[in-house]
């Protein structure tokens, strides 16, 4: 029974101890975080709204409005979707 309890012991205090956060294993516990994409995924952003908002503008000179803006609509709902995953993998980051 005495190797069967170490046995125990010695499974169950070692993934405890990749948990504990100390000075010295801080870093293997982190992310680092992407900034390039997270900066690409708000530049897009910001595209975005501007392509949006031009061609809204654009709307009234149009033959067809309704069928300009739900193309336009669905450029900037694809490329906006875009860029929010990008940013949200940037800040996810990668393990170090």
């Amino acid at each position: 029974m005495t190797g069967a309890t170490s046995n125990l012991e010695g499974r169950w205090n070692a993934p405890l101890k990749a948990f504990i956060v100390t000075p010295a294993n801080r870093g293997d516990l982190m992310r680092q975080r992407n900034w390039r994409l997270v900066i690409v995924g708000g530049i897009l952003v910001v595209l975005v709204l501007g392509f949006f908002v031009f061609m809204l503008g654009m709307a009234p000179r149009s033959n067809d409005p309704k069928a300009m803006l739900e193309t336009v609509g669905q450029v900037s709902g694809a490329v906006g979707g875009i860029a929010l995953v990008l940013i949200v993998f940037g800040l996810i980051g990668k393990k170090t």
